[in-house]
């Protein structure tokens, strides 16, 4: 449909154009040729009328038989009507009528022409003749009376000649139309077809769809204009895939980086945002751009900071936090976008999430008021019973005294121990020097009861193992069999004399499980989250009268973690308690 409309936007103007020029060209021919024949025909009329003039003598001019004979045969002769006029109008001789019966001519156009111009020609009806005439009339001075010598002919056949000329003519133009307006097509055909082809790579090219080229003409206007649309196309596409590529580029850093990246304009209104400030605040990032952030993100201390920024124009910094289910916390630096005319178009914000290192520090500041709290204790109490001892004589109580002091040295001595355990274990999880072999898991299992053997006894504790002799894994069996032994020295404490532990380990889909279930006094669900943190005890005071340092479970599971795997912790008040090690099968 298109290609249609443009064909026939250059197809029928050029077709009127050529028309009207051989409209008008043939109208110049019929009209030039129409004057030569009328030209020829007043000329040759004043040659008969000039022979007349010369042939008329002198002395006859009043004879009118004369002059009407002179006519006569010189009418006949040139198939001219030859009329002689005085210089009053009467006619003094005619070759086709009786010269008494005709009437004064003197009103006559061509006569009155003749008298005062000299020469009068005109076409008009004859009523003598009763048919179109064509008269030209002379003055002649040369007689002794001025003589009026008219010369006329029909111009039937003239016109007959003429209306032939004119459809000879007509019939040529109508050629000469019908071949232009076959020109004109093919060539409208030649241009409308690749200007339509132009018209849909170049829609293509709107769409980006590069992939096609222009095709080349026999037009070498046309043929040039595709050549340089299709270099234009090609520069076009490099720089649109440079652009792209730069976006890519930039998108793929700013989504990768765990930094939460915004940018905002003067107005407050979001650039760019990045794939950590979209998860950060729990937004959509595509719908966010554009929008007025006060809309989007709400949070009162980051909007007070953002406007802080763009209103100093100077790098700013501070602390943020964001109050979701967990408090987050946020070290957010903001500094001024310039344009290349040193003008601020807005600010850009990095977002840290530095939750992790204040946890970190609390943890480090409980840990040391912990790791102060558990080595008082005992050193108050040693210091404590050495100043009583100076001043006990009674043996007994010396040495009832002595042992205190070696229940605190002990426990002063287990801390510092499980103190280094932890910290060697700690600085083992990242090391490649620990050695992993595959190894039987009932083994290891073993040899864990095998060091709970002197505490066993004290309790008279029943320990069943359970364990399938070809289970194994890729394990480094002393680490694992000190957290097992931990776990087993746990579930041996917090039971009564003469109950029963079960330790035990079975495979579960790719992994394997090893559990170690006492049936003492259980642990309440409110407990489970930070169990396995250094120094907490449920019981600090029965943890202590146990001999408890409350590092063993932070023991166990930094060993799991070596080992790829995780704990668990199932319990119920009065029922006993279940912990679990679960690490990786062998392949």
């Amino acid at each position: 449909m298109t290609n249609r409309r443009l064909f026939s936007q250059l197809f029928i103007p050029s077709i009127t154009i050529i028309i009207l020029v051989i409209i008008i060209f043939i109208w110049f021919i019929i009209h030039s040729v129409e004057e030569f024949y009328y030209l020829e025909k007043t000329n040759e009329l004043k040659a008969r009328a000039t022979l007349v003039s010369r042939t008329i003598s002198n002395e006859f001019l009043n004879d009118r038989q004369y002059l009407t004979k002179i006519c006569q045969e010189l009418g006949n002769d040139t198939r001219t009507r030859i009329t002689i006029i005085s210089d009053s109008g009467d006619v003094l001789g005619d070759s086709h009528e009786n010269p008494q019966n005709m009437d004064n001519h003197n009103d006559r156009p061509e006569v009155i022409n003749a008298r005062e111009k000299g020469m009068g020609t005109v076409i008009r009806y004859s009523h003598t003749l009763d048919q179109e005439m064509m008269y030209l009339a002379i003055r002649v001075d040369t007689f002794k009376q001025p003589l009026i010598i008219r010369t006329s002919l029909s111009i039937a056949s003239l016109q007959s000649n003429i209306t032939g000329i004119r459809r000879t003519i007509l019939l040529v133009g109508i050629l000469i139309s019908i071949l232009a307006g076959g020109i004109s097509f093919i060539l409208s055909k030649q241009i409308a077809n690749p200007l339509e082809v132009m018209r849909q790579r170049a829609e293509q090219f709107a769409k980006g769809d590069f992939s096609q080229k222009l095709p080349t003409t026999n037009t070498s206007e046309l043929n040039s204009l595709a050549n340089s649309l299709n270099r234009m196309t090609v520069q076009l596409n490099n720089r649109i895939q440079t652009i792209l590529q730069e976006r890519n580029e930039r998108e793929a850093v700013l989504s990768s980086m765990v930094e939460g990246v915004l940018a905002v304009d003067t107005d407050e209104k979001i650039i760019s945002l990045n794939k950590a400030v979209a998860q950060l605040f729990h937004i959509e990032r595509k719908p966010a751009i554009g929008k007025q952030i006060s809309s989007i993100i709400r949070n009162s201390n980051l909007l007070n900071f953002i406007e802080k920024v763009l209103t100093s124009k100077q790098y700013q910094e501070a602390e943020l936090i964001i109050h979701d289910t967990t408090d987050r916390f946020l070290n957010i630096t903001g500094t001024v976008l310039h344009n290349e005319l040193g003008r601020s178009t807005g600010a850009v914000f990095v977002l840290n999430d530095i939750t992790r290192i204040k946890k970190l520090e609390n943890i480090r500041k409980e840990f040391v008021a912990n790791v102060s709290h558990e080595l008082k204790t005992p050193i108050t109490a040693i210091k404590g019973f050495i100043e009583t001892l100076r001043n006990v004589t009674d043996s007994a109580d010396r040495q009832r005294f002595l042992d205190i002091l070696e229940n605190q040295s002990n426990r002063l001595n287990a801390i510092i121990d499980n103190l280094l355990k932890l910290s060697r274990i700690e600085g083992q999880e990242d090391s490649a020097e620990i050695l992993f072999e595959e190894e039987t898991i009932k083994s290891v299992l073993v040899s864990a009861v095998a060091d709970c053997h002197k505490i066993i006894e004290e309790k008279n504790i029943i320990v069943q193992v359970k364990c399938d002799v070809h289970l194994s894994a890729i394990i480094n069996a002393p680490l694992l069999q000190q957290a097992l032994a931990n776990l087993l020295d746990n579930a041996i404490k917090y039971s009564d004399i003469g109950d029963q532990v079960i330790i035990s380990a079975k495979r579960k889909g790719n992994q394997i499980s090893m559990t170690v279930r006492d049936f003492g006094i259980g642990i309440s669900e409110e407990h489970f989250e930070r169990l396995f943190e250094r120094f907490y005890c449920v019981d600090k005071a029965r943890s202590r009268k146990l001999g408890g340092t409350g590092l063993g479970l932070a023991i166990v599971k930094h060993i799991a973690f070596i080992h790829n795997g995780n704990v668990s912790v199932q319990s119920e008040v009065g029922k006993g308690s279940t912990f679990s090690i679960i690490i990786p099968e062998a392949k």
